[in-house]
This record gives structure tokens, C-alpha cells and sequence, in this order.
């Protein structure tokens, strides 16, 4: 989810038009616009100002509402469906099962921790790109970001060739590539990909 999904709303549920907006970030009205439109993204820094200035957690602009009671109610089935056959056959029942207890049996907390990474991986993978270097300290630092978030869903059968080898999937799978080009940029995916192996 991107912040334009929840913007509009929260701003207007304060009764704050984007100008009125805009003066209490020290922005301009366009600056707020194109937030809303999608056309750009608020820095980490403006998200933390726009939280506070909204009177909401920075999760509540970066984590969908739902999105946990959601996956509990018919959307683990609903990603079965979609990616379980595949899954299956690429990891194994076992592997699947494990991965699909620990998300069910995961908190409130712990699943918006999670959703909180993978909008924070997509940022940094934004950085890590704007350095240009996948064996930069950036990188290095999306690489262990990465990892933290594959973690969260492996539990304990996390390894660094399991870890490799989905990524080099990501690779092979379009879904996957207009997953992270459309958060990152054209060449993200790649990008990512080469950061992990460099750095993991």
C-alpha cells in the first residue's frame, strides 16, 4: 500500500485541506498533491512530520487498515490459491505449512512490525539504488533488512541459500519483478537481487 491510499482521507477526516496541510509541514500545496496522487512519496523524515501532524502512528500511512484481520479471514486461502501450488513444489509441504502456521499465529504487533519492514525495504531499496553501489554500506543494510523480513516468515528454517535462492526467483517470476520495479524503479528487482548476493 502506498501512502496516496490513505492520505486523502486521514487529511480529510481532520477537516484539513492540502494547503491548510501543506503550511503545517512547511511544504507546498503540491508537494501535497502529488503525495495524494501517487506521483511521488514523502520522505521517511516527512512520513514521521505527517504522522504526528495527523495524529496517527507512522504505521496507520504505511500499513494497509485490515490488512491482519484480512490474512485471517480467507486471505491465507487466498494466497494459497494464487502461490501454494508453486510454493509447494519449489519448497516442499513442510516448508509452506511452517511458513503459513507462524503468519497465522503471528500478533497484531508482530504483523504490523512485519508490514512496517517490507514498506521500509522498499525505501531503502530506493536508496541503495540511488547510491548505485550493491556492495555499499546501503545495500549492505537492505541485505539485512531483507533478511529480518524472509526471517519473520521462515522462523527458524531461515538460511542464507534458501534466502538466495527465492530471490533468484524473483528473477523468473514477473509478479515478483512488478512488484519491486513498481516500488523502486525500473531495475530494482535486479538490483535487489545482486545486493543480497553480494551481501548476505
Amino acid at each position: 500500500m502506498a501512502i496516496k491510499d490513505v492520505l486523502p482521507q486521514l487529511r480529510k477526516d481532520r477537516g484539513l485541506t492540502q494547503e491548510e496541510l501543506a503550511e503545517k509541514l512547511f511544504v507546498t500545496r503540491q508537494a501535497v498533491s502529488r503525495w495524494e496522487n501517487g506521483e511521488t512519496e514523502p520522505s521517511i523524515d516527512m512520513t514521521k512530520m505527517l504522522a504526528d501532524v495527523l495524529q496517527v502512528p507512522v504505521s496507520r500511512l504505511l500499513i494497509p487498515d485490515g490488512s491482519y484481520d484480512d490474512f485471517h479471514d480467507g486471505g491465507l486461502e487466498r494466497h494459497e490459491e494464487t502461490y501454494g501450488k508453486e510454493a509447494r513444489k519449489r519448497y516442499g509441504d513442510e516448508a509452506v505449512d511452517a511458513t503459513n502456521e507462524r503468519l497465522m499465529s503471528m500478533s497484531r504487533d508482530e504483523w504490523e512490525a512485519k508490514e512496517l519492514l517490507e514498506e521500509s525495504i522498499k525505501v531503502q531499496l530506493r536508496i541503495a539504488m540511488a547510491e548505485g553501489d550493491a556492495h555499499g554500506e546501503a545495500a549492505a543494510e537492505l541485505a539485512r533488512m531483507h533478511a529480518r523480513w524472509i526471517t519473520m516468515h521462515w522462523g527458524g528454517s531461515y538460511s542464507r541459500e534458501g534466502h538466495l535462492g527465492l530471490a533468484q526467483g524473483y528473477l523468473a517470476d514477473q509478479r515478483f519483478r512488478d512488484y519491486y520495479d513498481s516500488a523502486a524503479g525500473e531495475g530494482a528487482t535486479e538490483f535487489l537481487v545482486e545486493a543480497l548476493s553480494a551481501n548476505l
